[in-house]
């Protein structure tokens, strides 16, 4: 079925079997890597555990855990891995009134930092121009995550 909708949206899929998944990763790893007519790619590997509830592990080269929940907005954070960058975010979406239902960071990548928040109702893009004004944020996007159901 995902080959039909990709077809239908001008977008090719190739499958790529690994040996072995990528390093620091353990069991049944589902990557999906996308590449831009700029040139600019993206890879994001995923997992199910035993809960049955897909999860996000890694985002180009940044090991996190996140719950994927169906539906859910997301709101994507790279930043300098510097002190006070997570107490900022907090604040910012505290002042928002946005609540964050979860957040995974991953570090150690060329001193940046990539932050995944999992957030509790509509993220306007309030919330960019607000992040943006900090000179240790390096971009935000804002993500929705297609509604699916869990077999």
């Amino acid at each position: 079925m995902g080959e039909h909708v990709a077809a239908e949206r001008g977008i090719a899929l190739e499958a790529v079997k690994e040996e072995s998944p990528p390093e620091g990763l353990y069991g049944d790893i589902v990557g999906l890597r996308v590449t831009f007519a700029s040139g600019a790619s993206h890879r994001v590997l995923g997992t199910r555990y035993a809960d049955r509830v897909p999860r996000i592990v890694r985002i180009d080269g940044f090991s996190m855990d996140i719950v994927a929940e169906s539906g859910s907005d997301f709101v994507v954070i790279e930043n300098r891995d510097k002190p006070g960058n997570i107490g900022f975010v907090g604040q910012v979406f505290g002042e928002l009134g946005i609540n964050i239902a979860d957040m995974s960071i991953g570090t150690g990548h060329d001193g940046k930092a990539l932050m995944v928040t999992r957030v509790e109702g509509p993220v306007t893009s309030a919330v960019k121009t607000q992040l943006k004004t900090r000179d240790d944020i390096l971009f935000v996007r804002m993500v929705k995550m297609p509604t699916y159901t869990v077999d």
